[in-house]
């Protein structure tokens, strides 16, 4: 197998993505965390997206929680990093979605900074039984990983949602 090109020098292209796990404790029920109902598809997602040119993953969490949710977020451990192939059908490329524990935020933060916007239709506090109803599978699979995440000191990492292993 010959290499035509230098691998350092010229890497190939993945988009890298920085998300914010957003939590509140609730009293005698499983922690609630938020999700972003997006307008022109209705798909629910976490707040964050990708990075730029350049940008890091936890400067990128940052930016698009400003943007989204209207709140300067920071952005602790690294939860899950969740490796995602590329789709030739829809031309999106390979990709690292990390998401980062931005620590608990309570409804009054949330409705003080949180900013209408064309991009999101509708913000809602799930629990890990409750998301099941409105998540994509790849979202629903990369939440619990979050879950598990969250009650340990240990970083899930996932392909194409799923847990990975050692032959993935």
């Amino acid at each position: 197998m010959s290499i035509n090109h230098d691998p350092w020098k010229q890497p190939p292209g993945r988009r890298i993505a920085g998300l914010a796990f957003l939590h509140r404790p609730v009293a005698g029920k499983p922690r609630e965390f938020l999700m972003l109902q997006r307008a022109h598809d209705g798909r629910w997602i976490l707040p964050g997206g990708m990075a730029e040119a350049g940008e890091t993953a936890v400067s990128a969490c940052m930016r698009h929680g400003l943007g989204e949710v209207g709140m300067t977020l920071s952005p602790t451990r690294v939860l899950t990093i969740d490796h995602v192939s590329a789709n030739p059908a829809n031309g999106s490329a390979e990709g690292l979605n990390m998401v980062f524990d931005c620590g608990p935020v309570s409804s009054r933060q949330l409705t003080q900074h949180l900013r209408v916007s064309d991009y999101f239709a509708h913000h809602r506090w799930v629990d890990i039984e409750t998301m099941r109803d409105i998540a994509d599978g790849y979202q629903q699979r990369r939440l619990l990983a979050i879950d598990l995440a969250m009650g340990t000191s240990t970083t899930h990492y996932l392909n194409n949602g799923r847990p990975a292993t050692a032959a993935a």
